[in-house]
């Protein structure tokens, strides 16, 4: 029954293999009428039959929901691909052309003022007539897309908002612009909900987190929108021009957009052609999309109608007139598809929360966001004067920027912390409304800054995960109506911001609405706590529904693992050469295990056998190079930071946002490397970050300005910011377990990179150079170092990839093969076979896809991992880069025994000999780990506990020698600290999803350092006691 067999996407693995699966049971070889389909797939089938019964629905309905299940699963089978990701970046510039001309708008209101000479308050109606071309493109797009198709509204919309957005640079008067962002308002209305449509409808439901994900460009279009408006309104053009020029690049990019949408081959979704009675052409473009992928589908005309056959088709005619099938479906689409929305009670409270929801937030968001620009040009700088026009787009890049781990934290969270997409939803909605009102506290501009730009973060959260939930809640065939409605109340709140922006002002006098963001802040965030108290309301969580998440299906009978106590003895076992008894042993300690989970303890085993040698210890030097970058680019920034302030006239506390920019690359680079390893394997991730720092830690050198300097330490730090989390993953799945201090041990790397730039600091800018020739000599070398570190890495070893990411992956002859060639660059042999592997944890189906989903794996591992567990890291984060990353200035402002001011030359040595005596709390937390009672919990509490303590005694005293001590003795526990702290994190993750887990505490380390420059650039700068507080 070929019609019925489920490939495999792996292949055959070799002849061993083939062997050992033709001894296997083989169901392709059962009679025809046998099941297609996995338990959990027929019992969605049951429970869908027993609910239209339930509710009478018509024939038509029944019919398109077996099917969709049908259709969901063949989907699930062929699994993410190649066409998937192609898409997900299609459909994701899609997100960022919508956020870039919201943005563009409100950063070219200003302009817009002094061009056409209208009152500030009157300009702002323009925002009006967008809104309503967003609220009219929203309805209209999204009842099209479910009437018409996806593909033809998709081009539409991209066509619409290229043509008519290019137009408005040219624009010649205020009227005319006016129509103009009218009709640009319509396209980007429309896109979203058609671009949600698209993705989702080819999305494995395991894969249900890249729909959260998709946000993530969202806060790339305000990126793009606040570096058009920062290069060409007030750098480098005169006002009239700059915002013409800007809204040309706009247009022009939407129109580039919408060429490569037209030379993409993307399909029509097979759940809209499906409801339209295509049920061939839909079998069709399910088979195309397999193909791509390079899979193959078992769906066919007759598994679809042999489920449905009790039904009665009343699909519409194949042949009439274009004219007539229109009006055919427009009437279906009125009389059947639109109720559904509201189909039952429980369906209809969701609906009816989940659109208050949207208006709230849409009331909400341009109410506060839109005018931002304006509100922190209000903004006040330490001397009480006005912030240039320049540093006002500086910052609103920087809260851009902060806002993008939104997404990936939307996209994480509700499955890996196990609190839902509600509650996500809920608590990241509560916090931005909170910071808003928070934001009135102080107008300080950089007060304003930090608050605004924490809010985006949780903000772009809340956006992510109710964009994924509005899309998942509803069925194909009204999902574009059902996010089209959102968008339009979500629009219509974005109108009546404006209205109100417009209108508000404390004394009524219009001339100060722009000069008072209270009213406007304080209404956005009452309108995001009644969004908050919705969402806690909703019944309905999409996470867990049965139908939406079809788990990889376990097809046919195929001999799974046997009962741990059942376990056949091995042939080879006489031979006294394999652990097979210990193995058994350890087996059968645990009441239940996966195929995975066993195999991985029998890897575990081998490695352990082969010991530690010239492979392990060859990784331990190359790992640690990660380390050692690590430390090294966060001591060059901070010991830089002077020079800086000399060399582009900044005050010290200004220039400690350069620290910002860094963190911002950190906080990118930990999560994006630290899922791409779990995605594409730790290999590439391994070399690129190493190279990434060298080529542009080399750069920084060279910049001739601070805003260069700025975007050179983020794209910096968006490779030093995977190191950590993919070199401590990789060194971890190679290490025996009895040698498992030397991931300890690890950390001895990250004080050697504080040294080395420290001798550097000391050599070249500790007055043996002008002050604007030492740090670019220093920064010259500390890239030359990485560079030469990145070429051991990449010619000099031969690096496998993990064992386990590749047994995850479902390649365990790769696996098996990489076992062996430890063992032989070890100088040794290993037992482990395929044999031995299938036989402790079962056989892999030969037509089934082997691939472990991260949330089987994470699930069952991390059942009581929380919070807490990479809590730590967030909280660290902010005390280290507090003290550390400034501690260079803190130490210049010591003084001799005889009151003077210390010498640069002083500063720069006792920097040296800090980080000199740090080295050794590597060490000792290598053997403190092992004592009995302490372990590494006890260990890292004691160290951050005792370090905490030594930073308060520093301030006791400005004497150059008493700061030197405390600094010294509180680096060697803080050393201690880190050393356990980031050897604990990836030891307690699973293998598969090892690279995500440390990538989160990474990210959450990187966001508490984010945070840390901001709070020391707001403090005295003579006085140190705040921020070491």
């Amino acid at each position: 029954m070929s019609e019925y067999t489920f490939p495999s996407t792996c292949g055959e693995i070799d002849s061993l293999n083939s062997k050992n699966k033709q001894d296997q049971p083989d169901d392709r070889d059962q009679p025809d009428d046998m099941d297609p389909f996995s338990s959990k797939v027929r019992d969605a089938i049951i429970e869908e039959k027993e609910t239209a019964r339930k509710l009478n629905l018509k024939d038509i309905i029944k019919i398109y929901n077996v099917k969709s299940i049908i259709i969901n699963g063949a989907i699930q089978d062929i699994g993410m691909g190649y066409y998937n990701w192609k898409l997900f970046i299609l459909c994701g510039i899609s997100w960022l052309t919508d956020n870039l001309w919201l943005q563009i708008l409100g950063l070219t209101l200003k302009a817009l003022n002094e061009e056409f000479k209208e009152p500030l308050p009157y300009i702002r109606y323009v925002t009006c007539v967008f809104f309503v071309g967003l609220c009219f493109g929203a309805i209209v797009g999204g009842v099209i897309t479910d009437v018409m198709g996806r593909k033809f509204c998709f081009k539409a919309t991209l066509l619409i908002i290229g043509i008519f957005g290019t137009a408005l640079g040219a624009a010649p008067s205020w009227p005319l612009l006016c129509l103009l962002y009218l009709l640009v308002g319509i396209g980007v209305g429309g896109n979203i909900p058609v671009a949600d449509a698209i993705f989702l409808e080819f999305l494995p439901q395991e894969n249900g987190q890249y729909l959260s994900l998709l946000s993530a460009w969202w806060p790339l279009g305000q990126l793009v929108a606040c570096l058009f408006s920062w290069c060409f309104m007030k750098r480098y053009f005169v006002p009239k021009s700059g915002w013409r020029y800007s809204c040309y690049a706009a247009g022009i990019f939407t129109c580039l957009e919408f060429l490569g949408v037209c030379f993409f081959n993307y399909f029509e979704s097979p759940k809209y052609l499906l409801s339209r009675g295509q049920q061939n052409e839909a079998i069709e473009i399910v088979k195309k999309f397999a193909g791509m992928n390079k899979n193959q589908t078992w769906l066919s005309g007759d598994v679809l109608n042999k489920e449905v056959s009790e039904y009665v088709n009343d699909s519409e005619p194949s042949s009439s007139s274009q004219k007539e099938i229109f009006y055919y479906r427009l009437k279906i689409y009125f009389k059947n598809s639109l109720t559904r929305l509201f189909e039952t009670s429980e369906m209809a409270w969701n609906t009816s929360l989940l659109f208050f929801c949207w208006f709230s937030v849409g009331l909400a968001y341009p109410l506060f966001n839109d005018f931002l620009p304006q509100y922190l040009s209000t903004g006040r700088d330490s001397s009480g004067g006005f912030v240039p026009d320049n540093t006002i787009y500086l910052n609103y890049t920087i809260i851009s920027v902060v806002s993008i781990p939104g997404s990936f934290l939307a996209s994480l969270a509700p499955k890996f912390l196990k609190i839902g997409q509600r509650r996500t939803m809920a608590v990241s909605t509560l916090i931005a409304g909170i910071l808003l009102l928070i934001f009135i506290i102080s107008d300080l501009n950089k007060f304003q800054l930090g608050i605004s730009a924490a809010q985006g973060f949780f903000q772009q959260a809340m956006y992510a995960v109710l964009f994924a939930y509005t899309t998942e809640l509803f069925p194909a065939p009204v999902r574009g109506t059902g996010l089209g409605i959102s968008e339009f109340l979500n629009r219509i709140g974005g109108l009546l911001a404006a209205i109100i922006a417009a209108n508000i002002s404390p004394n009524n006098s219009p001339e100060n609405v722009a000069n008072n963001p209270r009213i406007p802040a304080i209404v956005s965030g009452i309108c995001y706590v009644g969004a908050f108290v919705a969402m806690l309301l909703l019944p309905i969580e999409t996470m867990n529904r049965q139908k939406l998440n079809i788990p990889v299906h376990n097809h046919g009978s195929s001999p799974e693992k046997a009962d741990a106590k059942e376990l056949p003895q091995h042939p080879f076992k006489k031979s006294g050469q394999l652990p097979i008894d210990e193995l058994r042993a350890e087996i059968n300690s645990f009441p239940y295990l996966r195929s995975y989970d066993i195999k991985c303890i029998v890897i575990n085993k081998a490695i352990e056998d082969v010991g530690m040698g010239r492979y392990n210890w060859s990784l331990f030097l190359l790992c640690g190079f990660g380390w050692f970058a690590d430390n090294l680019w966060l001591q060059q920034l901070a010991l830089t930071l002077p020079s800086l302030s000399i060399e582009f006239d900044l005050s010290e506390n200004y220039v400690r946002y350069t620290t910002c920019y860094l963190f911002s690359g950190l906080c990118l680079g930990s999560i994006f490397w630290g899922m791409g390893s779990d995605i594409m394997g730790r290999r590439i991730a391994f070399n690129i970050t190493l190279f990434i720092a060298g080529v542009f830690g080399a750069s920084v050198g060279a910049a001739p300005t601070w805003p260069v300097v700025c975007v050179i330490y983020f794209a910096l730090g968006t490779g030093v910011g995977g190191s950590l989390p993919v070199d401590g993953a990789l060194f971890l799945e190679f290490l025996p377990n009895t040698s498992g201090r030397l991931l300890t041990l690890m950390s001895i790397w990250w004080p050697l990179g504080q040294l080395v730039s420290s001798i550097s600091g000391w050599g070249f800018m500790g007055g043996n150079y002008a002050p604007n020739l030492g740090w670019r000599y220093s920064c010259y070398s500390m890239g030359s170092i990485i560079l030469v570190m990145f070429l051991a890495r990449f010619f000099l070893f031969h690096l496998y990839e993990s064992p386990k990411f590749l047994l995850a992956r479902g390649s365990q002859a790769e696996a098996v093969a990489v076992v062996r060639g430890i063992a032989d660059k070890n100088g040794t042999t290993t037992w482990l076979t395929e044999d031995i592997l299938n036989e402790l944890g079962g056989y892999s189906e030969p037509n089934q896809p082997q691939v472990l989903s991260r949330k089987e794996i994470f699930l069952n591992r991390t059942s009581n991992l929380s919070i807490n567990r990479v809590g730590p890291l967030f909280a660290t984060s902010m005390g280290y880069p507090l003290f550390n990353s400034f501690l260079p200035q803190y130490l210049s402002m010591g003084e001799t025994s005889s009151g003077e001011p210390v010498s640069e030359y002083i500063t720069y040595r006792n920097y040296v000999i800090t980080s000199i005596m740090g080295i050794p709390g590597s060490i000792v937390a290598c053997y403190i780990v092992d004592l009995p009672f302490i372990g590494r919990r006890g260990t890292m509490a004691i160290s951050t506990l005792v370090s905490s303590i030594l930073i308060f005694l520093f301030t006791i005293s400005r004497d150059a020698s008493f700061q030197l001590g405390f600094s010294v003795a509180q680096s060697f526990f803080q050393n201690i600290m880190y050393a356990v702290l980031y050897s604990y994190t990836p030891e307690v993750f699973p293998t598969a999803v090892r690279g995500t887990g440390t990538g989160i505490g990474s990210l959450l380390n990187r966001i508490g350092g984010l945070c840390a420059p901001i709070v020391a650039a707001n403090v005295p700068v003579g006085n140190p006691n705040v921020p070491i507080f």
